[in-house]
C-alpha cells in the first residue's frame, strides 16, 4: 500500500508541475543527458557525481550536412552533474539528478560566458515484469520531468549565452533489459528503450531513445557500456520560432527547430573491491538534422550503498562453478610436483595437463595453476583444479561433458582436472604450470 501511495504522489507532483504557470522554463537537456535506464535493485542507493565538457563548432543542417553557423567559432559548457537513485522496493525507484553548467560563447563580436543551476530532473523506475529477478529479461517503465531554474531572457537582456533551449520536458516511456551471457566475472546484456517527451513553450514533442550494449562485473575490475542514444521530433515546432537561437551565437546547441540526431556514446569504468566505480563516457553525433554537430568527455565516480550480491547469489545457484576468490592461497604453499597445461576448455573449466597416473596422479588431487611471463617463468597463482579423469578412471559425476577433452588422451601420462576455484580473473592459457599443493 506505501508503495502505491509513494508512486501516486509522484506522478501527481510531476502532472503538477508540467501545468504550473511557470513552466516554460529553458532545457536543452536531449543533448546533455540521453534517455537512459535508472532502475536499481531494492535496498541500494548510488550516488554519481560527474564533471563534463562540450564542445562544438558546426551544425548539422536539415539536409544533413555539416555546416558553421555564420558569425560562430565556438559553444562550450563545462557541466557537473550529480545523481542519485534509490531501490524503494523490488519494483519501485526514485532517482533525481541535479546539473550546474558554465556555458561559453565565442563570436566574432561578443566572447561571453554564463554560470549557473543546469536542468533538474527528478523521476521514477517501475519495474513491470521480469522473467527472473535481477538477471532475466525485463520491462521497465519510467517517467521524469525535467526543469531549469534559469532565465533565458535575463541572459537575453545581459548578452549572455543560454543554458538551454526554452521547455520544460514531461517525459514517459519503456525499457527492455535482455541478458546475453552470465558467468563468474559478469553480466553482459542489452537494454533499449524509447519515450514519447511532451515540451512547453510550443517547442515540438519528441521521441528519444537508446540502445546500449552493457558489461558489469561482479567484483572488481574493468567494466564497458555502448551505444546509440538518438531523438526524433514529432515535427510540430512552429517555423515563426526560427530567430530563436540568437543564446547560442547560431549554433544549433539550444533552440533548435524540429531537432533529430543520433549520438554514439560509450562508456568504461573500474571497479573497486568495496563496489566503488571510477567512470569515463564520452559521446559523439553522428547524424542528424537541425542539430548541433557537438562531442562530449565526462568523468566521476560512482558510491553505491547497499547493493545486492549477484555474485554470492550466482554460485548459489550454478554450485558446480569455480568460484572467483581474491583472499585464498594467500599464505605460503609448499608443493610437491609440478606440470603444465597442454589444453584448456573454457566453457566447462576443464583442463588437461602432462601427468598422469604413471606420475602418480589419482582422482580427487588438487593443483594451484600459475600462469607463465613470455620468458617462460613462473609466476603467481591464478586458480585450484580437481584431477576428474586420470588413467582409465573418470568422475561419474562429470558425465559426457567432458568427452572433448578426454579426446586423444594418453591415460598414463595425461590428467583431466577441473576449476573449482579462481585466485585471479585471468585466462588460462596452454603452457601454464600446474603444482600439486602437499596436503
Amino acid at each position: 500500500m506505501s508503495e502505491r501511495i509513494v508512486r501516486f504522489g509522484l506522478f501527481t507532483a510531476l502532472a503538477a508541475i508540467s501545468t504550473t504557470p511557470w513552466a516554460p522554463i529553458a532545457r536543452a537537456d536531449f543533448f546533455f543527458h540521453g534517455w537512459e535506464d535508472q532502475r536499481r535493485a531494492a535496498g541500494s542507493f548510488v550516488l554519481t557525481p560527474e564533471i563534463g565538457l562540450l564542445s562544438t563548432t558546426t551544425n548539422i543542417d536539415l539536409s544533413g550536412n555539416r555546416v558553421a553557423p555564420t558569425s560562430f567559432n565556438s559553444y562550450s559548457r563545462l557541466q557537473i552533474d550529480v545523481t542519485g537513485a534509490i531501490g524503494v522496493s523490488p519494483r519501485m525507484t526514485l532517482w533525481g539528478r541535479s546539473t550546474w553548467a558554465n556555458a561559453s560563447l565565442d563570436t566574432p563580436t561578443l566572447a561571453n560566458s554564463n554560470f549557473g543551476a543546469g536542468d533538474q530532473t527528478v523521476g521514477t523506475t517501475i519495474r513491470l515484469f521480469e522473467t527472473l529477478p535481477e538477471k532475466g529479461f525485463s520491462i521497465d517503465l519510467q517517467g521524469q520531468i525535467d526543469v531549469a531554474p534559469y532565465s533565458n531572457p535575463s541572459a537575453a537582456a545581459q548578452s549572455l549565452p543560454f543554458l538551454g533551449d526554452g521547455s520544460t520536458d514531461l517525459t514517459g516511456g519503456v525499457f527492455g533489459n535482455l541478458p546475453i551471457s552470465e558467468n563468474h566475472s559478469g553480466i553482459w546484456w542489452l537494454t533499449a528503450g524509447a519515450a514519447y517527451s511532451h515540451r512547453s513553450d510550443g517547442f515540438s514533442a519528441a521521441v528519444p531513445w537508446s540502445a546500449t550494449l552493457h558489461f558489469k562485473r561482479w567484483n572488481q575490475g574493468l567494466w564497458a557500456a555502448a551505444g546509440l542514444q538518438a531523438l526524433a521530433s514529432l515535427q510540430t515546432d512552429p517555423t515563426a520560432q526560427g530567430t530563436r537561437s540568437t543564446g547560442a551565437g547560431g549554433s544549433n546547441i539550444v533552440n533548435a527547430i524540429n531537432p533529430a540526431h543520433m549520438s554514439l556514446k560509450g562508456r568504461i569504468g573500474f571497479q573497486t573491491s568495496g563496489g566503488t566505480n571510477l567512470i569515463v563516457s564520452g559521446w559523439k553525433t553522428l547524424a542528424g538534422n537541425n542539430v548541433a554537430d557537438l562531442w562530449m568527455l565526462q568523468g566521476g565516480i560512482q558510491f553505491q550503498l547497499g547493493q545486492e550480491s549477484r555474485e554470492k547469489e550466482y554460485y548459489r545457484e550454478n554450485p558446480d562453478q569455480p568460484q572467483v576468490n581474491a583472499n585464498s592461497n594467500q599464505g605460503f604453499v609448499t608443493y610437491r610436483q609440478e606440470g603444465k597445461v597442454i589444453k584448456v576448455n573454457d566453457r566447462l573449466h576443464l583442463v588437461k595437463i602432462d601427468k598422469g597416473s604413471q606420475d602418480g596422479i589419482q582422482l580427487g588431487q588438487f593443483f594451484d595453476i600459475f600462469r607463465t611471463g613470455k620468458d617462460g617463468s613462473i609466476r603467481d597463482s591464478i586458480a585450484r583444479a580437481r584431477v576428474i579423469a586420470v588413467g582409465n578412471r573418470v568422475e561419474r559425476t562429470e558425465g559426457r561433458e567432458i568427452q572433448e577433452v578426454l579426446v586423444g588422451r594418453n591415460p598414463n601420462s595425461e590428467a583431466v582436472l577441473k576449476i573449482t576455484e579462481y585466485f585471479k580473473d585471468v585466462w588460462i592459457e596452454e603452457g601454464f604450470v600446474v603444482k600439486q599443493p602437499l596436503q
